[in-house]
């Protein structure tokens, strides 16, 4: 399905002519839909959401998530929410080697631990191949520290696998993705109830609460479902 489809059936849900749902050139039931995408990203990670990322990051400035670009065509720029794990290109350009992601908090705490005075973005701890590097978040920007240059040198790139903001619906490029394939109960619902708010009280649909939250449950089990997958597999 794509989002113009799913706009007319919400309409015709609505029983409201899509007409009434335009203000200048703005489509009110596609914005809706890109709040009710939004909304459910801020409270679940989903599965069909990760991805292999690149992002440069130099020794002393470190790199921005928001350059992220796909790792497999090295082009096209991705979103970055969440670090799920990440590696770093060896020198011979083919090979990672992995490396373990902490925040700042958790590096600063290590450093005071192990009496060390160098943190991102003074300059990196010389260290042997063999110690496991470092990728530091703080915010939008990441740093690499025990790195040896063994694996690498500045400035390195960074392959990360992340949870990812899917992008916006609009006419033209973005016109379907999981949530109006795998979740349209709820996106369906949902956008309806924010509809309504353009309405006048007695010409609204009625959406119980309930009717949200177990589409809502519909929709945890199937991501949870996607992330149990390869648990479930019997290798045996």
């Amino acid at each position: 399905m794509e989002i113009s489809q799913f706009c007319d059936i919400v309409a015709a849900y609505m029983n409201r002519d899509p007409s009434l749902f335009t203000v200048g050139s703005i489509d009110l039931r596609m914005q809706e839909a890109n709040n009710a995408k939004l909304y459910a990203q801020r409270k679940m990670k989903f599965e069909l959401a990760k991805a292999v990322v690149r992002v440069s990051v130099a020794d002393n400035t470190g790199g921005l998530l928001s350059s992220a670009v796909l790792h497999s065509d090295g082009v096209t720029p991705v979103s970055v929410r969440h670090v799920i794990g990440a590696s770093v290109l060896n020198t011979d350009g083919e090979t990672t080697h992995p490396a373990e992601v902490i925040s700042m908090e958790s590096f600063n705490e290590m450093v005071k631990r192990e009496g060390e005075y160098l943190r991102p973005p003074r300059g990196q701890v010389p260290l042997e191949a063999t110690v496991l590097p470092k990728l530091v978040v703080d915010g939008d920007t990441v740093y690499f520290s025990h790195i040896s240059s063994d694996i690498s040198t500045s400035p390195h790139t960074a392959v990360l696998r992340v949870i990812r903001w899917m992008p916006p619906y609009d006419a033209a490029s973005v016109k379907t993705d999981f949530f109006i394939e795998e979740c349209v109960d709820w996106m369906q619902w949902s956008v309806i109830q924010r509809l309504n708010m353009y309405l006048k009280e007695d010409e609204r649909i009625p959406v119980s609460s309930a009717l949200l939250t177990d589409a809502w449950k519909t929709v945890m089990t199937w991501n949870a479902d996607m992330a149990s997958t390869v648990d479930d597999l019997d290798l045996d």
